[in-house]
């Protein structure tokens, strides 16, 4: 099921996502961020940057198709 509006604002994301003290990362991201070869102040820059048009479909999380 595709969704026509995102599960979350990229814009509150980025709001909470300022500092790299303020990056409330799960231990999966934090190895994802390590798989890639990156540092988490990349991922940050990453996150800061990202727009709307890099997006082009919202699909439900797990949970929410479990229901």
């Amino acid at each position: 099921m595709v969704k026509l509006r995102p599960t979350y604002s990229l814009s509150d994301i980025q709001v909470q996502m300022t500092a790299l003290d303020m990056m409330n990362l799960t231990v999966s991201a934090r190895s994802g961020i390590r798989a890639a070869g990156m540092a988490q102040a990349d991922a940050l820059s990453v996150v800061q940057g990202l727009t709307a048009g890099c997006f082009y479909k919202s699909m439900p999380c797990l949970t929410y198709r479990m229901q």
